[in-house]
């Protein structure tokens, strides 16, 4: 296999005293990005339902709304 692309490297110390290496892929950290952006996505929709005038009765896939 080829070599794995490390964008981040860190080390850490762990309690007893011994250091260990932390290193996270590019497709490591773009999973975290998108898993971040949907989760803002869901908390937006989530506020919205909840502060709505007029009663919504579902929210499809898109983002639309069957009221």
């Amino acid at each position: 296999m080829g070599k794995k692309l490390f964008q981040n490297e860190k080390k850490e110390r762990l309690k007893n005293g011994s250091t260990t290496d932390h290193k996270t892929s590019a497709s490591e950290m773009s999973l975290d990005i998108y898993r971040t952006e949907v989760e803002q996505i869901a908390q937006d929709l989530t506020l919205f339902i909840d502060t709505a005038n007029a009663p919504i009765f579902g929210i499809d896939t898109q983002g639309n709304i069957n009221a």
